[in-house]
């Protein structure tokens, strides 16, 4: 880049905090202001980077880009009290498309890593895709030079392609994720440790990563074992939650291997 950007934000949530840390920590980017409804939220981050806080968006300076990491709800309210404001707008959902908003059309793009964020969690941003579009097509080569600054893997997809990928990181991370919480709870209650299911998660997670999950499938299910799944459901029975994912996942094994 031929000259420092500079870059504010709407929102200090997780993905804010993370996006704004791994630019003040490459120093190729000023962090000037992080604006949120709460003076307070605003200045913990803000003080974090070096950046002002603020709780008006009519207190926005002039940046090169400011990024909107706000709910997807919040997203075409805010580009609405933005329709003055030149810099560049983008947002970092997974859902919501290029927006556009009269005259504002020529300047909105996303910015969305494609990771689970925390605030505290430390995130390593240079091995996290992070995908970027943008209206004009000179626009969308800087968001690629700017988006190379935090990440290794940087890429320009479609509206589509992008809800794609949002939905495919629901299900392996948020889903999973509360696979593994009823696990727990129901492995605690038992008086068993969960770690004792490392390894079997760490061949899982690595067989997916190199294999066809679908080809590699086990388990009761894809046997037809009915009678283990029998005695896996009654020994669910006081966890309904857990038993009805076991049967129903169960029987999406078996439909999808049904023709095997």
């Amino acid at each position: 880049m031929s000259k420092k950007k500079t870059i504010s934000f709407i929102g200090a949530g997780n993905v804010a905090t993370q996006l704004a840390k791994a630019f003040a920590n490459s120093h190729q980017v000023d962090n000037l202001q992080i604006c949120t409804r709460h003076q307070k939220s605003a200045d913990a981050l803000a003080n974090q980077i070096n950046a002002e806080g603020i709780c008006s968006v009519a207190d926005l300076e002039p940046v090169d880009y400011l990024i909107i990491a706000v709910p997807d709800d919040a997203i075409s309210s805010v580009y609405q009290s933005l329709q003055n404001f030149d810099s560049c707008k983008l947002h970092t959902s997974g859902v919501t498309g290029l927006v556009s908003i009269g005259r504002d059309k020529g300047s909105s793009g996303y910015f969305y890593p494609l990771q689970t964020f925390n605030k505290t969690a430390e995130v390593n941003l240079k091995e996290t895709p992070l995908f970027v579009n943008h209206f004009n097509e000179e626009i969308k080569s800087e968001l690629e030079t700017l988006a190379k600054i935090i990440s290794n893997k940087v890429s320009t997809i479609t509206d589509e392609q992008k809800k794609a990928l949002h939905v495919s990181a629901v299900v392996v991370n948020n889903f999973v994720n509360h696979l593994f919480g009823l696990t727990k709870q129901f492995l605690t209650d038992n008086e068993l440790d969960f770690t004792y299911l490392k390894p079997i998660i760490e061949t899982t997670i690595h067989r997916a990563l190199t294999e066809n999950s679908l080809e590699i499938q086990t388990g009761p299910a894809i046997r037809d074992d009915e009678t283990t799944i029998k005695q896996h459901l009654k020994l669910l029975e006081s966890y309904p939650e857990l038993a009805n994912l076991y049967q129903s996942i169960s029987e999406s094994i078996q439909n999808v291997h049904r023709n095997d």
